[in-house]
Order: structure tokens, then sequence, then C-alpha cells
């Protein structure tokens, strides 16, 4: 399923309250966006320092996936936290599940186990969850780029069986039935209503004819369909008189792509839903186009319309609502406010849909396209005062610098605008502001106390031209630019046309309707460098209100996190990040008492080159220090007489730890050579209570070669729904050191039945105890042994698909080492080598250069001859800040004739905690344990 094997995960009771957490996308299900915790405040947030990073290893396609678009995917995603576990969706659409004390990983989940990802992703704004009923354990709910919709178990993030098929449903059924071919996905989190789950979902912006934007709910726990919502009224619909002729029949577009909010104490459903398509061209869809750019509230329970409102008739310019409506107390009413791209603020009776202050039907340009047929009037309100101007002239272009005033001079001249509203003509228009705002999918943040909302805003214009297409085309006209389809009005560095701020964050006094303050957001490192300040930029990615007085925000293009003073809009704090933060962040407190502040880094998107793939977690305490640990003492079980060379893994089928291992009592028939590897088969024990008791159960099945090979040194890595085991083997002939050695590479999708895939080809023919991880990069490399190297060097191979390995060369010369075991560990990564008898073990930030770290890990003192414990070959399993080795030991002796070293005199299976102290490994082997590792973050963990 993953490339972390699944652990199973016990919740903790029920845990923090929601108030404590952040259980929605918008904290609450009305998305106000504003938490009551105030351990971090207005006094102390200049102490806030990095808690912890979680590296989500997707900020570049997977091995074997298509390329994505022109721009790389952002990193848009809102996590949620409930009782101390964080749950967050990647931009490859995998879903995780994380420790929100620490960020180590507890469960992942991918959604392209079974199929094809799609060529071009979209970015994923957050996932739902649903808490589950005294019978059902919760789900966690989220979309996906090829429009599926996933139900997962939180505490296992195993696909839940009962939800249509086997733990998700295919939303193009009954929606996108005529087109096969175009593009449906979902990139915003579903909302949880009682017993259902509600989605929208994105399609296509062109052509005008595709798959329909209709909501529809589920039954959370079957998956079957409870209701549909028509976005474009059907015949005999009230609604359905504002399209003229056929122009709705098969329309697309006119959907809710954004995030729905809910007000569940009077079961009201609000949707922003999309403008039809084609975005920029309406002569086939005449009309004032209902429900299109309208917000809508339903009833939860039926999906029947309550009210609606229009922002925008006849849409021409692709300026569909593109927030979550905020539901709020405006006057002394119940009240939603939604903020559009126009940069206009509406602010309305929650209950009745009219406005709470007045508006006013404008006259506005109309289009000189032939067949167009543009609304002669929009609405504008009187107040909240626009976030963004409207209108250009010549003297507000950038003076930035000469070469940018310079370019922008040009092009301005070249362009005709007629302020607000004007449509794209036959020749090049500007349109102001553009697609990107105003405002933006981000929307706002709420602070009930202040009675003030929080909104980002950009200063971003918008160019093009309508171009007749020929005879037959999808479009009668479409958009066009030498600069391309979208081009916006900026220079070549993308710094906007006209005179900074381009990016603001405002307070907004929802009684009165007045700005309170209003701020640039974000700065111009380039500009600042020659004594330009206060820029702003084009920002995406919302805030965050708390009870502490502050507004934490990411969103600008410049690699930083703020807090501003709610009061005045003071900027307080600022950190810098591994990329862009667009997306919206959060705040939670876990059931320690710590408050943390968390926010996705990962650039990309349209103002951004620069990528990451982090999950931030910011605290009052000082970043995360790994200390001496408690030790954990020696625990022992002799699995099976002659256990050896383990390695763990979590079967998630059967709710069960496995660990296979080197048998060396199972005996095959006709083999003559080192008494030790007399048929060594791989043995495989079970635990059910997580390790403190293990047992017995058979022999792996392996299907290569004859009877009499002997198999040893077995490794397990998960991904993508397969279990891959690579496995070192020797003829039955092996009676030297000299016998010709490999490994073998096989698959298994329950753990049970193995199928031989390939032998690896590295180079040589004694190649023996592998052991793999994923590298940043997302490649894989293999550590192993060489036994045509007489000085016992470790070697490595790296591959790009576990299927196809290359082999590269020396990783740790001169080791005199075998049986290397690789880890991820304390943000390092961990190699531990045997040295025969105890074990060196080598750290690296990046798998390149290895440092010696101990030499004597677990060594004894004592020779051959004194009957010593010594310990071998290891596997280690990571939960949280503690990892734990497992290894073999040996008793050494001589053998029957007193000659030499007897082997097999006695080896079992043990167990230590390691611990950090002062950069190195140490442990504690003491006084027996009793382990239990329930809970464990993964069965591989060095992936």
């Amino acid at each position: 399923m993953t490339r972390t094997a699944i652990a199973f995960l016990t919740l903790i009771g029920t845990g923090v309250a929601a108030q404590e957490g952040w259980p929605v996308y918008g904290h609450d299900a009305g998305g106000a966006r504003y938490s009551p915790l105030r351990e971090i405040n207005t006094g102390n947030v200049t102490r806030l320092k990095r808690a912890w990073v979680y590296h989500t290893g997707d900020v570049t396609p997977l091995a074997n996936d298509a390329p994505r678009g022109q721009h790389q995917i952002a990193f848009e995603a809102t996590p949620l936290v409930i009782d101390d576990v964080m749950y967050l969706v990647t931009t490859a659409n995998r879903i995780v599940a994380l420790d929100a004390n620490t960020g180590h990983e507890i469960w992942t989940f991918s959604p392209w186990s079974r199929r094809k990802r799609p060529a071009h992703d979209k970015p994923s704004r957050g996932l739902s969850y649903w808490p589950g009923n005294a019978g059902v354990p919760p789900r966690i709910l989220a979309g996906t780029s090829d429009g599926r919709l996933i139900a997962l178990n939180a505490r296992t993030g195993l696909p839940v069986p009962g939800f249509g098929d086997e733990g998700e449903i295919d939303l193009r059924q009954g929606v996108a039935d005529s087109f096969p071919n175009a593009n449906y996905d979902v990139t915003s989190p579903p909302v949880i209503y009682r017993n259902m789950v509600i989605t929208g979902a994105e399609v296509p912006e062109s052509p005008g004819l595709g798959p329909s934007g209709d909501v529809r709910a589920f039954n959370v726990q079957t998956g079957k369909v409870v209701w549909r919502f028509h976005t474009i009224p059907q015949p005999g619909e009230p609604g359905h008189e504002t399209w003229k002729g056929n122009g709705w029949k098969e329309r697309t577009g006119t959907n809710v792509w954004s995030i729905m909010t809910l007000d569940e104490e009077r079961g009201l459903l609000f949707l922003p839903v999309g403008s039809p398509a084609y975005d920029f061209y309406g002569g086939d869809r005449k009309g004032q186009n209902l429900y299109g750019d309208s917000l809508v509230a339903l009833r939860a329970e039926t999906g029947e319309v309550v009210w609606h409102y229009q922002f925008v008739h006849h849409d021409v310019w692709d300026y569909d609502p593109p927030a979550p409506p905020a539901l709020i107390t405006a006057q002394g009413k119940p009240a939603v406010v939604e903020v559009t791209k126009m940069g206009l603020v509406f602010i309305l009776d929650r209950l009745t849909g009219r406005p709470l202050f007045d508006v006013t039907e404008t006259p506005v340009p109309q289009s000189q396209v032939p067949g167009e047929e543009t609304w002669p009037t929009q609405p504008v309100p009187t107040k909240p005062a626009p976030l963004s101007r409207s209108t250009m002239t010549a003297g507000d272009l950038t003076t930035v610098t000469a070469e940018s005033h310079r370019y922008c001079a040009e092009l301005f001249a070249k362009l005709t605008t007629r302020g607000r509203y004007t449509p794209f003509d036959l020749t090049p228009t500007l349109v102001f502001p553009g697609t990107l705002g105003g405002a933006t999918w981000s929307g706002v943040s709420y602070d009930p106390e202040r009675k003030l909302i929080f909104v980002n805003a950009n200063e971003v214009g918008a160019i093009g031209q309508l171009t007749k297409q020929p005879e037959g085309a999808r479009n009668a006209y479409e958009r066009t630019s030498p600069l391309g389809g979208y081009a916006r009005f900026w220079d070549t560095n993308h710094y906007p046309c006209q005179q900074p701020p381009w990016g603001t964050l405002s307070a907004i006094d929802v009684d009165t309707g007045e700005t309170v303050w209003k701020v640039p957001l974000g700065i111009t490192r380039a500009l600042e460098k020659v004594g330009i300040r206060n820029t702003g930029t084009p920002n995406i990615g919302g805030s965050i209100a708390t009870a502490g007085g502050l507004v934490f925000i990411g969103a600008s293009a410049d690699e930083r996190f703020r807090a501003f003073d709610a009061a005045t809009g003071k900027e307080l704090w600022t950190a810098t990040l591994d990329g862009s933060a667009y997306a919206t962040p959060i705040t939670y407190r876990t059931s320690k008492g710590q408050q943390f502040v968390a926010v996705a880094a990962g650039g990309g998107g349209f103002f951004s080159e620069q990528t990451a793939d982090t999950m931030i977690a910011f605290s009052l305490a000082e970043p995360q220090t790994v200390g001496k640990l408690a030790p954990k003492p020696l625990y022992r079980d002799p699995v099976y007489d002659g256990a050896a060379d383990p390695v763990l893994v979590w079967d998630s089928a059967h709710s069960r730890w496995l660990m296979f291992y080197t048998n060396r009592r199972a005996r095959a028939p006709n083999l003559q050579g080192v008494a030790w590897v007399h048929g060594t088969r791989i043995g495989v024990a079970e635990s059910r209570d997580g390790g403190a008791q293990w047992n017995y159960i058979g022999t792996a099945q392996i299907p290569y070669g004859k009877s009499d090979y002997t198999h040893w040194a077995p490794e397990i890595i998960t991904h993508d729904g397969l279990y891959h085991m690579y496995l070192s083997i020797v003829p039955g002939t092996f009676n030297s050191w000299d016998a010709a050695r490999d490994i073998i590479h096989l698959t298994s999708n329950n753990l049970n039945d193995w199928k031989y895939e390939s032998t690896l080809q590295l180079g040589s023919d004694r190649v023996i105890d592998p052991s793999v991880i994923q590298l940043p990069n997302q490649n894989w490399r293999m550590w192993y042994k060489n036994e045509r190297a007489k000085d016992g060097t470790i070697y490595y191979a790296d591959s790009p698909d576990l299927y196809h390995w290359t082999g590269k060369g020396v990783a740790l010369p001169g080791s005199r080492g075998e049986g290397p075991k690789a880890f991820r560990w304390k943000d390092s990564y961990w190699l531990i080598v045997d040295a025969w008898g105890g074990f060196e073990v080598y750290r690296s930030d990046d798998c390149l250069l290895w440092i010696l770290q101990d030499r004597r890990l677990l060594q004894e003192p004592g020779t051959i001859a004194t009957d010593r414990t010594k310990g071998n070959h290891c596997d280690v399993v990571v939960s949280g800040d503690r990892a734990y080795m497992f290894y073999f030991t040996h008793q050494v002796g001589l053998d029957a004739e007193g000659k030499g070293p007897g082997w097999e005199k006695h080896t079992d299976i043990q167990v230590v905690e390691l611990e950090y102290q002062e950069g190195k490994l140490r442990c504690d082997r003491d006084q027996p344990a009793h382990m239990n590792l329930l809970g464990v973050s993964a069965s591989r963990p060095h992936q």
C-alpha cells in the first residue's frame, strides 16, 4: 500500500477536545478558522521555533509516473489534528497520519496502488474526518485527482471495505459518462454532515460542454448516493429560465471546486458555485446562468435550495467565487461572508441571503464580440471597500526598476481597459483584477472577539483577447495572447506591472464594514537589496486567527511564514521556510499541553520556482533536541532455535507483526558443507501483542532454484501495495566462502504467496545481505556485502522503481563488516554494520558521506572461546522518538570436535532500545524487558 508499511494505531481515548485540535478544514464546520488557544500570543510569539519537520517525499513526480504540467504542483493542504494525530494529504494525493507531537509517520496510504496515476496532478487542499459511531471506527475521507472519493480507517490507514468498491467511489459515474476523457477531479475536502459525506469536484473550464458540476451527498458508511443538487437547474426547476435555449444542456463548469461550509445547528450547507464554461465566451449560454457564480444555501439533509445569491451575472471573466463561505456574526445576526476574485466582499444574512450592506446593480462595459450577450449590470457592494484596485492608468504603472517600467509601459500601450468588468475583446485587453484575484480560494479568517475578518488579496491583472476559432471548433472564441492563454499583467521577472503593494492583508470590521487596517504581505528580496521595501507579493494561501490576538499566514511568494497583531496589523514574527506556504496553517494543542502552529511549505504553483515537500510545526519550546532516552533494557525471546537475521513487517490484513528470519535449523536433504548453512530457510514468526511474545508459524515458501538452495538475510520493503523481498541465496553445493551467491527479488501482495521477479545483476557473483531505503530524491538505494572484496567492504546499488538495479560502487571502504542495515531516525540516515560480534554505526545527512559514529555498539569483551553472547545482523523499527533494534546473538564456543567456532551452538533474537546522545547511538542491554510495538510508525522505518 505504501512506501512505509502500515502500522496499527491505537487512538488515545476521546483525547483532546475538538477546540484544542483542528478537526475540520476551517477549524469549525463554518470555516471561521479561529482557534481559542492563547498559549502562543502577542507577548511571546517572537519565541516561536521549529518543533519538527515532516518531508512528504512528493515534491517531484514519483518513479514511473507521467510528467506533470507546466507548473510544479503547489502543496496547498491544510492538515487536521484529532487526538494527537495529524492527518494530511500530499501533492501526490497520498494520505498520511503523523504523531502531532513529533511529526513522526504513523501510516501512509497511496491511492495509486491499484491504478495509474494521472499525467497531470491537481493540488489537494485537504481531507475530512468522520468520527465514527459505536460500531464503526473513525474514517478519513478525501478526493483524488482522477475523480475518486476514498474512505480510510483513521486508525490503520486501510481502505474501508464496505464503502463503495473496497473503500472508494468512482465519482465520475453519473456525471461524466458522456465525457470519458474529460478531467474530473476533487481538489477540496468534502463536508461531513451527520452520516453523510458531501462533495463537489473540479471540472474543465474549456470546452463549454463536459461533465456535470452537480454536488452529491453519499452515505458515509456505504458510499451510496443520498441526494444530488443540480448546479444548473433542469427543466421545471426554479432558475432554469436563466438559460436561453439549450445553453444548459451538457454544460460543464458551474461546479463547486472550492470548499463548502456548514451551519450544523441549522442544517444549512453553503456552496460557492463556480462559473459556467467556457469561462471567457458565453455566446452559446446566453442568460443570467444560475447557479453559476452564486452562493447557494441548501438543506444539508436533503439538498433542497433555501436561498441563493449571484455575485456575477453571465460570467465571461472566470470570476467564480473561489473561497469557502465563512460563517460569522455581523450586526448581531448570523451571517456569511464571501470574498471574490474581483476584490469585492459580500456579507449576507445567513438565513435569507440578503446583503447586510447595500449592494448596487452597477452598469458595466459590454462585449463587442459577435454572438456574445453580456449582462448589463453587476452587483457591487457599498461596503466593505474593495480589497484591490479595479482600474489602471499609465500613471499607475510600476517604477520599481527602469527595466520593469519600460516593459510594462510598452505592454500597457497595446492593451485596452475600460475599468471594472472589462470583458475580453477582439483586441488585446487588460482585465483588472485578473483570475488570480483580488481574493483567492484562501478566503477569510474570523476573530469573534474583535469582530474582524482577515483576508489576503492580490494585485495581479490579466491580459488576453478573444480569437475566433475555425468552424466546428470546441469553442467559437478562445482567450489567447502571445504570452499564453492565461497571461498575467507582469514583467519578465513576474513583478506586477502596477505600483506596489502587489499583495496585501486586511482586517475588516464586520459590524461597520470599515477596513481597520491594511498592510503589504510579503517582500521582494531582489528589490529590498536596492532599497525598495513593502512591495508585498502575489499570494495564495489562507490565514488563521487565534485567541492569543494573532493572525498567522504564509501565502506570500517569499518563503516566509508570519504572525501579525490582530488589532493593529503589525508584523510581530516571521520565519523562513523551505518553500512558500501556499496553504492555510493550523494551530493545535496536544494532550501534553503544548500548542503548535503548523503549515505546509511546498512552493511551486503559479508564483514560485522553488519547491519543497515540508510540513513544518512551530512551538514555544526549543527546537526538538534528542537527549538520552530512558534506557529500554534487553528483551530476549528465542523465536525458534537457530533464528538469525531478523526483519520485521506489519501484516495489516491480520493485525499482527511478522518476523522473517534465517532459520538455521531448517535442514534440507542432500546438503553437505558448513554446518550452520545446512538448508537454511526463511522462518516466519508472529506476534499479536505488539512484540511481547513471538510464535513460530512456519517457513516462507520461496519460488526459486532447486530445493537444496539455501536462503538467508531477508529484506522486506513495502511500496504501492506490494511487498518486495530481497534475499541472499546460495546453491546447495555451498561448501566454502568462494561459492557463488546472489540476491533475488520477490514480490507479494499478502506476505504469503511470493512471486519470483529476478536475480539482481550487481557486478559480483558473491553478493549478500541486502538493505534498502528510499532516498530524498525518491530513488531507492541498496547496501550489501560484496564477498569478492576480501576486506569486507560494503557496496551499494540504486534503483528508480525497486525492479531495475544498477551497481554503483563502494559505500564504506574497509569497514570489514557485513549485514548492513540502513534506516532514517532523528533527521539523519544511519547505517549499522555487523562487525563480527558487535556493530559499527555510521551516520549521514544524505546517504553519500558516511561518518563512523561508534565502533563497538553492543559488543561485549571477551574472545571467541569465552562463551560470550555476541550481536549480529539487525533490523531497526522506529516508533516516534524511539528506535528499537532487533538482532540475533550466538553463544560462541568450540564445535563438536573442539576445532573451531560452533556457530550453531545457540542463536536467538533479541531487542534493545537505541538512544541518541551527543550525536551518537547508544543502548542499554542490562535487564529483561517486556516489549510492545503497537503504534510503531512503520515496519520498514528506514524508508
